[in-house]
């Protein structure tokens, strides 16, 4: 950050690290990065009724999770 010249302190990264965490953790309970079933069937109809795809496309072809917890 010195060499950057950029004007920061600790408080402030921990305070922008708490911030950028907050961002991960969401209050649904859905985990951060994980695309559900009802967010793709939305957005797949809508892209399907803009004309910017022109098939259906499944969703486990799609979205494969990394993580299956």
């Amino acid at each position: 950050m010195k060499a950057a010249h950029v004007p920061t302190n600790r408080a402030h990264q921990s305070w922008m690290l708490d911030r950028v965490l907050e961002l991960f953790n969401s209050d649904d309970g859905v985990k951060s990065g994980h695309l559900s079933v009802e967010s793709f069937k939305q957005t797949q109809e809508l892209l399907l009724k803009g004309d910017y795809i022109r098939r259906e496309i499944p969703y486990t072809e799609f979205y494969i999770p990394l993580i299956n917890k």
